[in-house]
């Protein structure tokens, strides 16, 4: 790309980054993005790339095709119902350790390694926060899905990773649709925009 091309799109991009510099932007990342290696870097790098110029980025991510994956390596099949994981206890600890761990530290590592800050978090209470170091820049949280645990994070620069997983008043795990999620974080936050990455149709 020359000089002059790169010259034309920052001045072209130059009025949308100050519209939204200091905007929270929900991103539910999800489809291709998250299980194509080819399309991880550059998803999160244009991800990054937007919290360097202002804007505050949270993530919500799902990780269908690899709890499928999970599922068969351990003989189990998925089971749907209206498009949707229906989770039996077995299932649901599978769930919990491909979403809240396997596939949420991946992001947080990516991103990291892109330059920015995660904090890594599973929606898995009510009341408790549960810390695990990830490195230097990252933290692994177990959190509840409310703004108070997740605005001292985005205020600090990190980017929060949340993992669809969580729990009712007895501890019971539940999978929740990561659009659903995704929506009323972004609705809790006041968020300036709501992006849904996938290459599922509707």
């Amino acid at each position: 790309m020359s000089a002059q091309n790169r010259v034309d799109i920052l001045s072209e991009a130059l009025p949308y980054i100050q519209k939204f510099h200091g905007k929270t932007i929900v991103v539910k990342y999800g489809g291709a993005a998250t299980t194509s290696e080819a399309l991880q870097v550059p998803v999160i790098s244009n991800l990054v790339l937007l919290q360097n110029f202002g804007l505050r980025i949270v993530i919500v991510h799902s990780a269908g095709p690899e709890i499928n994956q999970w599922l068969g390596r351990l003989g189990l099949k998925p089971k749907f119902g209206n498009g949707l994981h229906v989770t039996d206890a077995t299932t649901m600890e599978v769930v919990a350790m491909v979403l809240g761990g396997k596939v949420n530290k991946h992001l947080v590592t990516l991103i990291n390694k892109a330059g920015a800050s995660a904090a890594g978090l599973s929606v898995t209470g009510l009341t408790a926060v549960g810390l695990s170091g990830m490195g230097a820049t990252a933290a692994g949280l177990s959190a509840t899905g409310e703004p108070a645990v997740l605005r001292p994070l985005i205020d600090n620069g990190y980017i929060p990773v949340v993992a669809s997983v969580a729990a009712d008043k007895t501890g019971r795990l539940y999978i929740i649709n990561a659009d659903t999620v995704a929506g009323e974080l972004a609705a809790a936050l006041a968020a300036e925009k709501l992006i849904l990455l996938t290459d599922v149709a509707g």
